[in-house]
């Protein structure tokens, strides 16, 4: 969606998945148990929705910014359950919520979380 590549920079296992960037998408299963989040510095979270929105005119606003960022992790989303389709691990998700800092509800629940890079920027995504 940005044209640029990203790399992961570390994978671990966390005790609690939770909100670790200024702005979180939040993506449950509606067909299992659990969901994923994307969090993003404001920093990086911006020049992602500039590098998207490059033709939008108006001005990216925190209402389309948290609309870009939740359309992202929709993307994500899509992409993992096309790749798991037919298979054990097949699933079905919500729409994205996108909330600042700590304030998400998440269930108390261990994640695996995975740092990426790319040029605009670092994000994490944890799989709870």
């Amino acid at each position: 969606m940005t044209g640029t590549e990203v790399v992961a920079q570390a994978v671990c296992r966390r005790p609690h998945a939770a909100a670790v960037g200024d702005l979180t998408a939040l993506i449950r299963f509606t067909s299992r148990p659990g969901g994923f989040l994307l969090s993003f510095p404001r920093p990086t979270a911006l020049a992602v929705s500039r590098r998207i929105l490059a033709d939008v005119p108006e001005a990216i606003d925190e209402s389309l910014l948290r609309d870009c960022l939740g359309e992202v992790a929709n993307v994500v989303a899509g992409q993992a359950k096309a790749l798991l389709a037919g298979g054990p691990h097949h699933f079905a998700f919500s729409t994205p919520t996108v909330s600042s800092g700590a304030s998400l509800d998440i269930v108390d629940s261990a994640c695996l979380a995975v740092l990426f890079r790319g040029e605009l920027g670092e994000f994490a995504l944890q799989i709870f």
